[in-house]
């Protein structure tokens, strides 16, 4: 029978084709060659045919064969065949001569089907063969480690030296590794051994050992109870880089993972030690340094202070001005995150250029780096405030006011307000970068989120007083409809809400142009429509009765809600009353307000000489229309009017006998030439004090930057929700009102 024609005929295949196509066949792959499902074993025989068809289809394969030499062929072929599979499987087990005997393919650039389907058997000896030799390691290791724990403890340092090099080999193979990293024993030798030899190789190979071993929770417990960390402490201090490498990742190990190991790295030095390697120019190594410093100082004022006292805040500075590596960046700038709600250490950070140098990388890709670089801005800028050289950083928060994230737009707002009190440079700054628009807009974007609008307000009321652009800012508030905003926070009468709102209201009445606005400005609450005068009488009213209250229980302390306290209140309150009224209808309506000129007299006699100020001045206003001072006379205030006059503050003594001019004007000629002397008596006590006949009205109010509390000084964040005085980010204060209106009930919706 001739070879050639027992080839299968093209017409032969294409029949078996169209019988695989037909629908009631499932699709194995055999002949469509459609790999959905996995291969089967009927898939693999498929592909030895279409080796088969594809050596028919090769034109070298169409040489003419006689009988004989076919037969001669598959004689050759069915002999050799154990051999080809023996040799595919195990060639280990052959002899050389045989294996270059008998080809398993005719084309040696191709695998053939035998060797293909051996490879299953491949991977199942190999991982025999690993289990094998797995077994065999922790044989040897068990075997091994009696004599290896004498060999360390030997008297020859060379013989220390070698085992201390076994001891490494062995840990870092897995069954071997697991064998020593269980033996207590063994591992409290290689630390003898690392304690006791002077030779650099025997250290390093303990220190690497230690390191494989700090891989695995009980190596690691091992290592702590065998007295591990004051060794690895001692080897931050070596000269060889090897040796401190595996000592700071092992102790990074234990410090991240270990029970009671930060205690005993403190105890040990080891932020002493630590601190001056960050001196060094390996940014993955500094990584983990920073990490470990991090990891001690948190929540642990003493740590905080040892940092300090090494150099340790100037170090942290200086990283984060000189490297762009992401992880060192964000590990370095917890360490900073930490460290800023320190007094000492805030004031060192400061010192060093901290702001300018986080302000670097505000642009970076990294939200966490963001993240950290805001909050430890934040809590350092109460510390900055005399900073001239943050334009830069002043302009990206402004910027950064526009985000969507609410962390984002706390901290810029929280850092906005600090850095720009009594500051002229950084309120001109903002002003002239768009800085007014940006915070009435985020007022705007987050009015139920107080961590927003408190400080956000604190940044307007700053920018709108004592600088050269101030009016350009009172103007914008009002341009850009800030007077609504600023209005409806008001009205929910929050304390620090309150405090802040009425501070800028104060600073608005400045301007001439913004009193009308103000007084037609209408909000809605509880009680019904408000107005900006029926709102601060409201404040006014409510914090003086609850002072009054107070006192009456015996209490000698003033009320404080949300860290305000209720004299602050009554003094922000009457002091934008005081410049509300230069306008006459709004001077009309505090008249008509019940009991308010009652109030004011009594306030003349307060300790608080800013409120004794504010509220002379208020009098002074009102009492320039008969009305006002029909009103203000019937509260008798003359006698402490007329004690006032001797005040050693010029302000108050001149609204006080501004007062008692305007009262005196339906008093018999005889009684106001008697007061008229004794108000230039007293006027005049000192050469220096000049009064301009009913020059009052121009007098300003202004001892400083602001009458209250400047500083936007919410409590600092520290990186966990414990501890250190920690205001978590997004956490909300209480939504209660300032104090409870007459009647028992409460005004004003929460903030």
């Amino acid at each position: 029978m001739h070879y050639q024609e027992e080839q299968p005929s093209s017409q032969q295949r294409s029949k078996v084709q169209m019988w695989a196509q037909n629908t009631y066949m499932v699709d194995s792959g055999v002949n469509s060659a459609a790999h959905s499902a996995q291969p089967s074993l009927m898939s693999g025989m498929t592909a030895l045919h279409e080796e088969l068809h594809s050596a028919y289809d090769n034109p070298q394969f169409g040489y003419p064969f006689s009988q004989e030499q076919v037969d001669e062929m598959n004689e050759q072929y069915a002999a050799t065949r154990t051999q080809r599979i023996r040799s595919a499987m195990f060639p280990e087990t052959l002899e050389e001569s045989d294996m270059h005997s008998a080809p398993t393919a005719y084309d040696l650039g191709q695998s053939t089907n035998v060797q293909r389907l051996t490879e299953p058997s491949q991977m199942l000896k190999t991982a025999v063969v690993e289990v094998i030799n797995y077994q065999d390691d922790a044989e040897l290791a068990t075997r091994a480690i009696p004599e290896l724990i004498k060999l360390l403890s030997d008297k020859d340092e060379v013989v220390v030296g070698h085992a201390a090099q076994m001891v490494h080999m062995l840990s870092k193979r897995q069954a071997s590794g697991q064998a020593v990293m269980r033996n207590a024993e063994l591992i409290e030798a290689l630390l003898h051994a690392a304690r006791n030899t002077r030779n650099g190789e025997t250290t390093r190979d303990a220190a690497a050992a230690l390191y494989h071993i700090s891989q695995h929770g009980e190596g690691l417990m091992h290592i702590f109870r065998t007295g591990g960390i004051p060794e690895l402490v001692r080897m931050l201090g070596s000269p060889v880089e090897a040796v401190v490498n595996y000592a700071i990742t092992t102790l990074h190990n234990l410090i991240l993972h270990q029970e009671n190991a930060k205690a005993e790295t403190r105890a040990c030095g080891g932020i002493e030690k630590m601190v001056p390697l960050l001196d060094r120019p390996n940014e993955k190594f500094l990584a983990i340094v920073t990490d470990c410093t991090y990891a001690l100082i948190l929540q642990h004022p003493e740590s905080k202070l040892v940092f300090l006292s090494c150099g340790g805040p100037p170090r942290l500075v200086n990283i984060v001005r000189s490297y762009n590596y992401e992880k060192l960046l964000y590990t370095a700038t917890r360490n900073l995150k930490a460290l800023s709600i320190c007094p000492q250490n805030k004031s060192a950070i400061v010192g060093a250029g901290g702001m300018q140098a986080l302000q670097l990388h505000l642009n970076s890709p990294s939200p966490r780096l963001i993240r950290n670089i805001l909050w430890t801005l934040r809590n350092l800028s109460d510390a900055a405030t005399k900073e001239d050289n943050v334009i830069d950083l002043l302009v990206h928060l402004t910027r950064l006011l526009a985000s969507t994230d609410d962390q984002v737009v706390i901290c810029c707002a929280g850092i906005l307000s600090n850095l720009s009190c009594n500051n002229a440079r950084n309120k001109q700054t903002l002003c002239a970068n768009g800085g007014t628009v940006a915070l009435i807009r985020a007022l705007g974007a987050y009015m139920e989120v107080e961590d927003v609008t408190e400080p956000a307000l604190c940044a307007l009321r700053h920018m709108t007083t004592r600088h050269a652009m101030a009016e350009q800012a009172q103007t914008d508030v009002r341009v850009y409809n800030g007077i609504p905003v600023v209005l409806q926070l008001l009205s929910k009468m929050r304390a620090p809400i309150a405090k802040a709102s009425l501070g800028l209201v104060r600073n608005l009445a400045q301007l001439e142009s913004n009193l009308v606005p103000l007084r037609d400005e209408r909000v809605v609450s509880a009680s019904g429509p408000q107005t900006v005068v029926t709102l601060a009488v409201d404040v006014l009213t409510r914090a003086f009765t609850q002072i009054k209250e107070t006192q009456m229980q015996g209490g000698s302390n003033v009320p404080i809600t949300d860290g305000v306290t209720m004299n602050e209140l009554i003094e922000c309150s009457v002091s934008a009353l005081h410049h509300l009224a230069k306008e006459p209808v709004c001077c009309r309506q505090i008249t008509e307000c019940h009991n308010i000129t009652q109030v004011l007299v009594q306030l003349l006699a307060s300790e608080v000489e800013n409120i004794a100020r504010e509220a002379v001045g208020l009098l002074y206003e009102i009492s320039k229309t008969a009305e006002g001072a029909k009103a203000v006379d019937a509260e008798g205030p003359t006698p402490i009017l007329t004690d006032l006059l001797r005040s050693h503050n010029q302000a108050i003594s001149t609204y006080a006998s501004g007062v008692l001019k305007n009262l005196q004007m339906d008093k018999p000629a005889e009684y106001r030439r008697q007061l008229d002397m004794e108000i230039h008596s007293a006027l005049y006590r000192d050469d220096s004090a000049a009064w301009a006949q009913d020059g009052l009205g121009e007098m300003q109010s202004m001892p400083g930057d602001e009458p209250f509390n400047d500083i936007y000084q919410s409590p600092a964040y520290d990186p966990v929700g414990l501890g250190d005085d920690h205001w978590g980010p997004g956490e909300r204060r209480t939504n209660a009102p300032i104090y409870a209106p007459a009647g028992g009930q409460q005004q004003g919706g929460g903030g």
